[in-house]
């Protein structure tokens, strides 16, 4: 009898500790999640106050008979001073896998090369038929 109180005490305790520790878990992840929240809505918002601040020093500069082009460039919309593609909100930049560490450079075209106008005389250069 005092030996299935024992195993009966034990097994609540067991749940108890089980529940405890899921609650904990879930009380974790929504914290996680409204931080993700925030700093989401802080970094619009910090893009949308420098997005503005951009536009005014540029728009100061042309009054001024100044090249904005490096302020255009700069003012480029995502976090990070990066030539890649923006994910997200986010321009990251790519290194260099060697001891200079030096940003690679950008190859991105504004237009589409012409290729298929020349494949014709490469093709009979070639010697292919048909």
């Amino acid at each position: 009898m005092l030996r299935q109180k024992k195993q009966e005490e034990k097994r609540k305790n067991k749940k108890a500790f089980k529940n405890e520790k899921h609650a904990k878990k879930q009380l974790r992840e929504k914290q996680k999640q409204e931080c993700k929240v925030r700093n989401a809505q802080l970094i619009a918002e910090e893009e949308k106050q420098f997005q503005t601040y951009a536009k005014d020093v540029i728009e100061t500069a042309r009054k001024g008979q100044r090249n904005t082009s490096i302020l255009h460039k700069a003012s480029k919309v995502g976090i990070g001073g990066g030539r890649g593609p923006v994910f997200g909100v986010i321009r990251p930049s790519y290194q260099v896998q060697d001891k200079s560490g030096v940003q690679l450079p950008s190859y991105v075209r504004r237009k589409k090369l012409d290729v298929t106008t020349y494949m014709q005389e490469s093709r009979k250069r070639l010697g292919f038929t048909g």
